[in-house]
């Protein structure tokens, strides 16, 4: 049901709500006979005066966890850190650091060592790319494919 002043008693099929907390977050959902849409935030441009989709609130809130992460190991004068050490650093809850340090691991952004035990505890870096990328204006790559290697490709639409 719609709650407040503004909320006009009727039956709906559908409700699309946008609520501001007091924090200033903007958030929409959808809620009625057709499946619900979870909350998800919206950035307001004051410049432009337009709302963009941000996404769910764990979406966002994910988004910025890794970047606190990825800001806490680029911060660290050693190249392996713990994640005990990430979670200082980063401020985040450990359980989240958890998370966020295992998915970039899987996605092959972080190496991880160690057994997770005292005495051998998780340690991250950066992962090392298995290839080797030409570096600004030192090198050049000869086997990079020209314009006459190229395959003449016709779309139809």
């Amino acid at each position: 049901s719609v709650i407040g002043s503004t909320g006009l008693s009727a039956t709906y099929d559908n409700l699309i709500y946008l609520t501001v907390t007091s924090d200033g977050t903007r958030s929409f959902g959808l809620q009625g006979r057709s499946e619900s849409l979870p909350p998800s935030l919206l950035g307001f441009d004051r410049d432009t005066r337009t709302l963009t989709l941000l996404g769910t609130k764990e979406e966002f809130q994910l988004h910025t966890d890794r970047e606190k992460v990825i800001e806490a190991i680029e911060a660290a004068d050693t190249e392996w850190v713990s994640g005990d050490y990430v979670r200082k650093n980063s401020e985040i809850q450990i359980k989240r650091v958890k998370d966020v340090l295992k998915q970039l691991v899987h996605e092959g952004r972080l190496d991880m060592r160690g057994k997770g035990k005292s005495g051998s505890p998780f340690e991250y870096r950066y992962a090392e790319s298995p290839f080797s990328f030409p570096t600004l204006l030192t090198e050049t790559r000869n086997d990079m494919p020209t314009e006459e290697d190229a395959w003449p490709v016709t779309m139809t639409f």
